[in-house]
C-alpha cells in the first residue's frame, strides 16, 4: 500500500507512507509502488513527498532517492527523522484541472 495525503489544500507537499508485507519484500513492490505513485501526484501537482520515519530507516531514503530527485533528511529527534523528497517530473504528466 502506498498513499500520499496532501499537507494543506492546494498545498505542493503531501505526507507520503507506504507499507510491503514481509512476504512481499526485496522484490522491488515499494519501488514500482512509489514510483506509480510520484506520477500521479506530480500529475496532480504534488512536487515534495515528506514522511516521518524512525531514525535508522536507510530503506525509505534509498526508496524515495531512487525516484531521481533531491532528498534531504532533517534532523532527527529521539528515534524519528523527517524525509522530504522532490519528486521529478513525471514523464508525460498532465496538471489535473479541478
Amino acid at each position: 500500500m502506498a498513499r500520499c495525503v496532501r499537507l494543506a489544500p492546494g498545498s505542493a507537499e503531501a505526507e507520503f507512507a507506504i507499507v510491503v508485507g514481509d512476504a512481499l519484500q526485496g522484490l522491488g513492490l515499494g519501488r514500482l509502488l512509489v514510483s506509480q505513485l510520484a506520477a500521479a501526484a506530480a500529475a496532480a501537482g504534488i512536487r515534495r513527498f515528506s514522511a516521518t520515519t524512525l531514525a535508522d530507516n536507510i530503506a525509505l531514503v534509498r526508496l524515495l532517492d531512487g525516484l531521481g530527485g533531491a532528498v534531504e533528511i532533517r534532523a532527527a529527534q529521539g528515534a524519528v527523522r523527517e524525509v522530504v523528497a522532490e519528486l521529478p517530473e513525471a514523464a508525460g504528466a498532465r496538471r489535473l484541472v479541478a
